[in-house]
């Protein structure tokens, strides 16, 4: 299932299970749940550009305040430390508005330059968007 434009999904037409561009495949209970990773797309081209490997996606329940909601979706992610910076930069800067709302780096293993990170990502809009 290609998805062309996240922004104008019909929810009803798309599947339970979603096959990104690296292969990776996302299952979902409910298509609100498909739909919050969605608005995310930009962190995998954002992870890319920067060279960083994503791993598992957690969305988390969203979070309405004041006619705004909170969508937030917590990544597994991996890569050197210079280009985790750019990560983080990118989605920071990133005109989705986006936001790392917190992250833990930790060594994959003693000799290996490369980090194993936690990271939980958000994106607030407008209530009905």
């Amino acid at each position: 299932y290609q998805i062309e434009n996240p922004d104008s999904l019909n929810l009803e037409n798309i599947p339970h299970q979603v096959k990104f561009e690296n292969d990776y495949i996302i299952s979902f209970a409910c298509p609100q749940c498909m739909q919050e990773v969605l608005k995310f797309t930009q962190v995998e081209s954002v992870a890319t550009d920067s060279e960083v490997i994503l791993g598992d996606r957690k969305p988390q329940e969203p979070k309405s305040s004041g006619g705004f909601k909170k969508y937030m979706v917590s990544f597994s992610c991996e890569g050197t430390f210079d280009r985790l910076v750019e990560f983080f930069y990118g989605i920071e800067s990133s005109k989705k508005v986006l936001k790392v709302e917190k992250f833990t780096i930790s060594p994959k293993s003693r000799q290996d330059p490369v980090l194993k990170c936690a990271v939980t990502i958000s994106k607030v809009v407008l209530s009905g968007f």
